[in-house]
């Protein structure tokens, strides 16, 4: 009778011993799925802030691009506006080798 008795504990200490193996695995995949769903959150929240920080980049360059835009035609403008002054001034002092410069140095 001592072997069965023997044979019956460690039966049933092997069956618990299942059970509990069983219940840790269970747990083990529910807390995988919990941490997979807090890194998915955390990874989208953190796509969400990069794209909204590229559109900020992107707002800051046009505006970048359009203030450089107006300075270079700013700068066009007053280019010519000096050139076509001066090609006034030689023609009307009769300087026509000077105002000649002034048609080849003039853009375009």
């Amino acid at each position: 009778m001592r072997g069965r008795s023997a044979a019956n504990f460690f039966s049933i200490a092997g069956w618990w011993l299942g059970f509990v193996g069983f219940a840790v695995t269970i747990y083990t995949l529910y807390e995988t799925q919990r941490v997979s769903r807090e890194a998915q959150q955390k990874i989208e929240e953190a796509a969400a802030r990069a794209e909204q920080a590229v559109k900020t980049a992107e707002e800051h360059t046009q505006r970048a691009i359009a203030a450089i835009r107006r300075e270079v035609l700013h700068s066009d403008h007053a280019a010519l506006l000096q050139l076509l002054r001066s090609l006034r001034d030689a023609a009307s002092h009769g300087q026509w080798e000077r105002a000649l410069v002034c048609t080849e140095n003039s853009p375009g």
